[in-house]
């Protein structure tokens, strides 16, 4: 986790924590529906009828390294992801260990 600085979030969006997308400067939601990807059977035939887009091919962690978790067996690793996307943990109502 040394490499998940504070410039590389800052500078690569890939690593932006999601709100920096969805919400302004003053904590307003910019959307009208935020969807958790790990949910799409709950939130997916509603998706598809206000947008049309069906998710059923959709992947979510296709990886063969096992849950998302377990790549955070350490506290050190847990301190920084908790740090670096507090803001995501917070709106999204996300747990260490769900």
């Amino acid at each position: 986790m040394e490499g998940l600085s504070e410039v590389v979030v800052r500078n690569y969006i890939h690593f932006r924590p999601q709100s920096y997308f969805l919400y302004d400067r003053s904590g307003v939601c910019l959307v009208d529906d935020v969807f958790k990807l790990e949910s799409k059977e709950v939130f997916g035939p509603g998706f598809k009828r206000k947008s049309g887009i069906e998710l059923r091919d959709l992947v979510v962690n296709s990886s063969n390294s096992g849950a998302y978790a377990d790549a955070y067996l350490n506290e050190d690793m847990i301190s920084k992801v908790a740090s670096v996307y507090k803001r995501d943990i917070d709106n999204f109502k996300y747990h260490f260990g769900d």
